[in-house]
């Protein structure tokens, strides 16, 4: 493929103009975590899903009666 120069295969300045990304040393104050904290809000558990069906196993097992 032929650029406007006329030479085949020759780069185009776009390649050279893209910024560089380098890398921070992790005692820099911008690597800190910033991320968002999750606050536990009291002893309430949310279901997870998973007791429904090992309270089945169970039955299933004789372990427990319905």
């Amino acid at each position: 493929m032929k650029t406007k120069s006329g030479r085949p295969g020759r780069a185009t300045g776009a390649r050279k103009s893209k910024p560089r990304i380098k890398p921070l040393p992790p005692t820099a104050a911008e690597a800190r975590d910033e991320g968002p904290r999750l606050i536990p809000l009291g002893p309430l558990r949310e279901p997870t899903g998973l007791e429904h069906y090992l309270a089945l196993a169970d039955v299933a097992l004789g372990v427990k009666k319905k």
